[in-house]
């Protein structure tokens, strides 16, 4: 980037960054990765007169989503009554539609004038809530029951217990919400 005179960058990063709230103290490996990235980018920033923004992803969840994240195996583990482990589910998520991280990227492209030499934000939906809120969210969105056990497994070793709200991204607001994407992902199940 720096021969060719490209000098902006669009990096998505993770909320797990932030350790207990705490700025630059990875959660895991995962999330040190993504911190040592930034790093390099500060580096670029600073030495070559980059300029970047970082936006730092919360929990995702989409239909085309072909991994068995979060909603989609709780979804489907409604439809085919396949039970599931669960540590006590008091660890609060926050979950963006796929559209949303989209939305917020397309977002830091139209505003990119205005951000600085690395500027951080998070993207946070108004879709805040706890495993078992989420649960029984989507047996009351589709009418189904989730055999869901609860406490059978511990905590992760540091697990996030309530997600990243700081540095929210100012240049976009999520749109999807949650019981829409529900059902998004629930009409892929019924399609197959």
């Amino acid at each position: 980037m720096r021969i060719s005179g490209a000098k902006k960058i669009i990096n998505i990063g993770t909320a797990w960054q932030g350790y207990k709230g705490e700025e630059r103290r990875p959660v895991n490996l995962y999330a040190a990765t993504k911190q040592a990235f930034e790093d390099f980018i500060a580096y670029y920033c600073d030495s070559e007169g980059f300029t970047s923004i970082s936006l730092r992803l919360n929990d995702t969840y989409g239909e085309e989503d072909k991994r068995m994240k979060l909603v989609k195996l709780l979804i489907n583990s409604g439809l085919t009554q396949t039970e599931l482990s669960m540590s006590a589910g008091d660890q609060k998520i926050n979950l963006s539609h796929i559209s949303d991280v989209c939305g917020s990227i397309n977002a830091a492209i139209e505003q990119f004038p205005k951000f600085g030499s690395l500027d951080i934000y998070n993207l946070i939906s108004k879709d805040e809530c706890s495993l078992k809120e989420l649960v029984k969210v989507i047996e009351d969105e589709l009418n189904i029951s989730i055999p869901v056990n609860f406490g059978v497994k511990e905590y992760r070793a540091r697990e996030v217990m309530v997600p990243l709200s700081s540095h929210h991204f100012k240049f976009y607001k999520p749109l999807v919400d949650l019981r829409v994407g529900i059902q998004k992902i629930f009409r892929q199940f019924d399609s197959e």
